[in-house]
């Protein structure tokens, strides 16, 4: 996306990273019966950066740690490199609503 050659500031680094990483799908719990579903709802773009930075401060500050700041600055990076617990979980989420749309057909019916 960016030349290795060129100079990079921090906010636009920032700003990729947070793209490359928005969460663009929720799950709310839904009771059928006995059994309790999953139902994907999309986000808003504001929702959607909320939801980003709330997962960044979660997987950054573990544990009593309360100024992990090098452990923020890794999982920026990685997700700027498309990697990182984020991306992943963006991932699994993803398959798991393309699973769930046969369930929302079910539903609609």
């Amino acid at each position: 996306m960016l030349k290795k050659k060129t100079k990079k500031s921090g906010n636009l680094l920032i700003l990729i990273a947070l793209l490359n990483s928005l969460i663009k799908i929720h799950f709310i719990k839904f009771r059928m019966g006995s059994v309790k579903k999953e139902i994907p709802i999309y986000l808003s773009f504001e929702r959607q950066i909320k939801f980003t930075i709330d997962s960044w401060l979660k997987y950054s500050f573990k544990g009593l740690i309360k100024n992990n700041l090098k452990a923020l600055v890794k999982l920026i990076g990685l997700s700027y490199k498309h990697k990182g617990p984020v991306v992943r979980k963006n991932y699994q989420e993803y398959k798991k609503a393309l699973d769930a749309k046969v369930f929302l057909r079910y539903l609609k019916k």
